[in-house]
């Protein structure tokens, strides 16, 4: 059973968010209207976190949920429209700014939803958490948080297939000539007896050995492949050719979310918030563009998202008001 499905949430308040996403869709099955419908009637509260999350995009969206279908109808994806304006005194915020805020948070929930069948269908999924798979045939696998994978066993090959986020692979003692195979968009990587990072997102995708190597096959054009040694990584796109470039990589760095801690030495905030947000129930969405670019080095715990947040803050002159429960806005200070 997949415990990421939004009926076995214990908080109303990200159940109706993560049932917001699913019933906007237009994909949304019969029995998920049915599971919603129990849902909403369970309890007085899950009506009332609905009800919330409805009316926080109401004004922009103009979200209106319709008991008889259990479908919420959105219209048009809304632009968003950028205007100089005179900056108000801190601790006040005009309508107009509201509805920005609001139409953007519209925005990252339909994004959101690009990605969010691979939670309804794989084989192993993460929300805010890590996940460790142990098989029997000696692999485990750590899942980093947002991270959907299929599992398929087959005599002589175990098949991983990476749909979205980041896993780290352990390999210990195989049968002899048994396979172990992770598959990308665009890539197979072949273990070689080792321990290996791979990462699957939108527009690329990146693999890491820690020990020992692997080889790596382009789907593609499977005549195409390289090994890739220990403490190098190589990062590909829709337009890497061979010989894909190869970079030295820090242990210690790609795989500190496994003990709880992310490691940044000058990154751009929008990429720090990025990760954090990965750990964080809600959106974090920075509404400053002149902050994207800020470097940050540092040490941040993602077991406690909001103390990494608050370690921002001391560091750098940042505001950070939470409109709603699963809505944090970061602007300059």
């Amino acid at each position: 059973m997949n415990q990421d499905n939004p009926k076995h949430s214990p908080d109303p308040e990200q159940a109706a968010l993560k049932w917001l996403i699913r019933l906007t869709s237009g994909e949304t099955t019969t029995q998920e209207k049915q599971d919603f419908d129990a849902w909403l009637h369970t309890n007085p509260a899950h009506r009332q976190a609905f009800e919330n999350i409805q009316r926080l995009w109401d004004d922009t969206t103009r979200l209106n949920y319709n008991p008889k279908t259990s479908h919420v109808n959105v219209p048009d994806q809304p632009k968003i429209i950028q205007k100089t304006r005179s900056r108000k005194p801190r601790g006040t915020w005009s309508k107009p700014v509201l509805v920005g805020i609001a139409t953007m948070a519209a925005c990252l929930v339909l994004v959101w939803w690009s990605g969010w069948h691979w939670w309804m269908i794989s084989d192993y999924t993460t929300s805010e958490h890590r996940q460790t798979v142990s098989l029997s045939d000696g692999l485990q696998i750590t899942l980093d948080a947002q991270t959907a994978l299929d599992i398929n066993s087959f005599p002589g090959k175990t098949l991983v297939t990476l749909r979205a986020g980041a896993a780290w692979f352990k390999v210990f003692a195989q049968p002899e000539g048994h396979v172990v195979r992770v598959l990308t968009d665009q890539i197979s990587v072949t273990s070689l007896g080792t321990e290996f990072l791979v990462e699957q997102h939108s527009s690329y995708q990146y693999v890491a050995v820690t020990e020992h190597a692997v080889e790596l096959t382009s789907r593609a054009s499977p005549s195409l492949s390289t090994q890739l040694q220990e403490g190098y990584g190589i990062s590909l796109d829709a337009a890497s050719t061979l010989p894909w470039e190869k970079t030295v990589v820090d242990p210690a760095i790609i795989g500190a979310w496994r003990n709880g801690r992310l490691i940044f030495e000058n990154a751009p905030l929008q990429h720090v918030i990025q990760r954090l947000d990965d750990y964080y129930p809600g959106l974090l969405l920075i509404t400053d563009n002149t902050l994207l670019h800020q470097k940050v080095s540092g040490v941040f715990d993602i077991d406690h998202p909001e103390r990494a947040l608050a370690s921002l803050q001391l560091a750098f002159p940042l505001t950070i008001r939470r409109v709603s429960t699963y809505l944090v806005l970061i602007s300059q200070a």
